[in-house]
């Protein structure tokens, strides 16, 4: 007998439920892999994105008498947004701040019943466990003495093993679950059952991938919890990649961002100025013009250039007080944000809009020279200091590395200290001439990190008149007039004085900073002619 409505059953369903695959523990690291890709490819709208989340589940959590329960109801609303941004950047797309809100927008009943799920299946494994514990406690005073507390801290222990083994498969059938309805537009209910049947299926592996997190999750917490910010994007990035795995048909670590979108994507990305790249020799007068440019691109987008500059010094603060490790992470990726400033005032001087997270997007290019370069430039500082130890015996060089605190009046009369000053400042010149400009020539034109830093010497020595002159102008327009102006109005009032010094530094730094690329453009000009794109 036929059925008169063949469509109907279609209609009910609209697609058939995906089943889960076999993944196996070596892919765990793929998925980790693919995150940290995901959030490199734009760092600074998931960062945004992650304290927008967390701002919103603490405000959750403060809503009087129903705040513990709000916020494991937006939770899974929440992820799946962060999951429809990892889709996005997968396939090429531009990642926007409002990507975390799309769960609203798509499927927001679906994704708060789970959230409905997830609170009470919290709540039931708790009563359970309390069950458990109570009537184990209860059986104890029953039965008195000695057999009685060990009755009682036995079921104690029982009712946390109970609550532990009922929490993970909570979290089984809740890992995928978001990605499902989102994604794949499965119902709540069913979502849940396929999480937990992959999450069993696959237990070595999701094991594995628990362990991994788990030491991940220390780690990042030892910066002052700071890395958690990362971790918490680089799993977003992790688990869209283990549901590609495990429910989709195409592999989850996608290509890099340059590959994903040049001409061809299987060819490295070449060099394409290095052979024919002209290093321009400027007049002297050319050196006191580039403060003053400087200050026309700041002009033009204050805000932007000020966040950058200013958020370029406070990521190297973050980083340097990381205990052990602090000090030479900052140094190597000093030359990352460096780029992400010149790239700043780079969108600002052709007029393009741009948003705060051109802050980190020296992540994007050449990443591995960049941090290649800042090492250079740690080794040559510190063999600088070191050398400095033959004439002062180790003085500039504990100062400088924090290892002894030294009373300045005590340092200025020690033997060869101020020989070891002449020292260091004959030494480390060079050193900076080669770092110079070699964040953007690695980062503009792929230059490999060696050459990059000789080019960069040369070009400074070719043009120290200029140079010479920058210095000068530095010194009387950001030293030597402030200096003057705040100690005359010191002379009528201290507390204007004050007030006139402290905005001072975040109106002169962004400055600066964009005279560091007006000289660069200057100098480098014919190949940022050559240099269409961005």
């Amino acid at each position: 007998m036929t059925d008169p409505h063949p469509g109907a059953c279609a209609s009910r369903r609209r697609h058939p439920l995906p089943e889960p695959g076999h993944v196996t523990p070596a892919q765990t690291l793929q998925w980790l892999a693919a995150g940290w890709r995901m959030f490199t490819a734009r760092p600074g709208v998931w960062m945004i994105q992650t304290v927008i989340l967390i701002v919103i589940l603490s405000a959750l959590g403060f809503v009087p008498f129903l705040g513990w329960a709000v916020a494991p109801l937006a939770f899974p609303v929440l992820v799946a947004g962060m999951l429809a941004g990892a889709q996005a950047v997968d396939r090429g797309q531009a990642l926007r701040i409002d990507h975390l809100f799309d769960g609203l927008r798509r499927h927001a009943g679906n994704l708060l019943m789970i959230g409905a799920f997830h609170l009470f299946g919290a709540l039931l494994a708790a009563l359970i466990a309390a069950a458990v514990g109570g009537s184990a406690a209860l059986t104890g005073m029953l039965v008195g003495a000695f057999a009685g507390m060990g009755l009682a801290a036995g079921g104690m222990m029982l009712a946390v093993v109970v609550f532990t083994v009922l929490w993970v498969l909570l979290v089984m059938a809740l890992w995928f679950a978001p990605a499902l309805v989102m994604l794949q537009d499965v119902s709540p209910l069913d979502a849940m059952k396929l999480s937990a049947q992959a999450c069993l299926s696959n237990l070595l592996t999701f094991v594995v991938l628990g362990v991994i997190l788990y030491v991940l999750t220390w780690v990042a917490m030892l910066p002052a919890g700071l890395g958690m910010l990362i971790l918490v994007l680089v799993l977003a990035g992790a688990l869209y990649a283990a549901w590609q795995d495990t429910f989709a048909e195409r592999p989850a670590l996608p290509p890099p961002p340059h590959l994903r979108t040049g001409p061809q994507s299987g060819a490295r990305p070449r060099p394409r100025v290095i052979d024919r790249m002209q290093v321009r020799q400027l007049p002297l007068a050319r050196g006191f013009a580039w403060l003053g440019e400087g200050l026309v691109i700041w002009r033009r987008n204050p805000a932007l250039l000020t966040f950058a500059s200013l958020g370029y010094l406070l990521m190297l603060v973050l980083l340097s007080v990381v205990p052990l490790i602090g000090q030479p992470l900052a140094s190597l990726l000093m030359p990352v944000f460096s780029l992400g400033v010149l790239n700043t005032c780079r969108e600002i001087d052709a007029g393009r809009k741009a948003g705060p997270d051109v802050l980190f997007s020296g992540f994007q290019q050449n990443l591995r020279g960049l941090v290649t370069i800042g090492a250079l430039y740690l080794a040559g500082s510190l063999l600088v200091l070191f050398l400095t130890s033959i004439a002062d015996g180790g003085t500039l060089l504990q100062i400088m590395t924090g290892g002894e605190k030294v009373d300045p009046e005590a340092a200025a009369v020690a033997p060869g200290f101020t020989f070891a000053l002449l020292i260091a400042i004959a030494l480390s010149t060079p050193v900076m001439m080669a770092y110079w400009f070699a964040p953007i020539l690695a980062g503009w034109w792929n230059i490999p990190p060696q050459k990059a830093m000789f080019f960069s010497f040369i070009a400074c020595l070719r043009n120290w008149r200029p140079f010479l002159a920058y210095s000068v102008a530095l010194m009387v327009f950001c030293v030597l007039l402030p200096g003057l102006v705040i100690g005359m109005l010191g002379l009528v009032s201290p507390t204007l004085a004050t007030l006139f010094s402290v905005p001072l530094p975040v109106l002169l730094i962004p400055i600066v900073f964009a005279s560091f690329y007006a000289n660069a453009r200057d100098v480098f000009r014919d190949a940022l002619d050559e240099r269409r794109e961005p």
